[in-house]
């Protein structure tokens, strides 16, 4: 028999994270009541190794007996090999479902700012912003000084859709139409998305014209956060998250450290703030705070290497997050260094 196909998607490890967390379980309690050894389950959350069939069957049985509604399978993006550079970069921002209050607008721009040119430096020259039903002119204001082309008028918002003769209303400024327009700017687009609730056809439209989607969502649990593609979900306090790490990174100053004392020190810090927590980015409660450092290097934001003779340390230095100012116009947005 012919192996079969993959059709896009792939096991998603943070299910059995998402499940030993639900029922308040650590690995060796999980191991358990699945019946397999403590350090297989590890591999597994770890997505080391991938579990067959009847061991998938055995997490959903426990799951379903607890009530736990997982979501196993996600599509997964190419393989490192295969990946397209990211010459272009559009953020749409849908006011609507991922508001924020005015007077955080700048605030919260300036740390996703910072957090998209650290992740696509390639593409922080050339970079379109648009931002979809503001609640009022106190959000589209400070949106407009920060370089946004805002749209107002939405089908059903006050204008009749595809009348001409309804006013300023051009009923074709739908979240799903103005996704569609952007994402033909071609292949090596990065479209990040900021809404919390829309039509997942969106994202399969998009993707169709060429465009990587990212999805920045408030709401990890909603559609188009379940429809991201693995690594393409932005949690929505990530890009704070993420400058947090980076300036924990950036006071080691090079210096060999131990997995130990940077879980330490991270831990001090985020005793306050559960979002900084490793769980708050999607990570395991048991080496999280590991899994933050391998995944800041893999985005580019430092630079990390195991100890090969003392696998327990390692060293990090962050990487040049100086970039030049993004254009926006006839404005351009100042250099920024990253979150406070």
């Amino acid at each position: 028999m012919s192996p079969v196909k993959n059709r896009g998607f792939a096991f998603d490890p943070r299910a059995l994270v998402e499940l030993r967390e639900a029922l308040g379980l650590n690995q060796a309690a999980l191991a358990r009541e699945l019946g397999v050894p403590t350090n297989t389950l590890s591999r597994w959350e770890t997505g080391a190794t991938t579990p067959d069939a009847n061991s998938l069957a055995a997490v959903h049985s426990v799951a379903s007996d607890h009530g736990v509604d997982l979501r196993f399978f996600r599509r997964v993006t190419p393989s490192p090999g295969s990946v397209r550079p990211v010459t272009r970069l559009a953020f749409v921002w849908d006011l609507a479902t991922a508001g924020v209050a005015p007077d955080l607008i700048p605030k919260v721009w300036s740390t996703m700012a910072w957090y998209l040119a650290g992740r696509f430096p390639a593409a922080s020259q050339e970079m379109r912003l648009l931002a979809l039903d503001p609640l009022n002119d106190e959000a589209a204001q400070p949106l407009e000084a920060l370089g946004f082309r805002v749209l107002r008028d939405r089908p059903g918002s006050g204008s009749a859709a595809g009348d001409p003769g309804s006013g300023s209303g051009t009923g074709d400024l739908d979240l799903g139409t103005v996704v569609s327009r952007v994402a033909r700017f071609g292949r090596g687009t990065a479209l990040v998305l900021a809404s919390a609730d829309s039509d997942t056809g969106i994202i399969d439209r998009a993707e169709a014209a060429g465009a990587d989607v990212y999805v920045w969502s408030p709401n990890p649990g909603g559609p188009l956060a379940n429809r991201a593609a693995l690594g393409r979900l932005i949690r929505w306090h990530e890009p704070h998250a993420m400058g947090w790490y980076v300036q924990r990174v950036a006071e080691l100053d090079g210096r060999r450290t131990s997995r130990a004392r940077w879980a330490q020190l991270c831990r001090a810090g985020a005793a306050n703030n559960p979002r900084l927590l490793p769980t708050g980015l999607g990570l395991r409660s048991r080496g999280g705070y590991w899994e933050v450092l391998t995944r800041l290097a893999s985005m580019g934001f430092i630079a990390l290497s195991a100890d090969p003779d003392e696998p327990r340390y390692f060293t990090a230095t962050v990487r040049d997050l100086e970039p030049a100012p993004i254009a926006l116009g006839p404005n351009k947005l100042d250099p920024v260094i990253g979150p406070n």
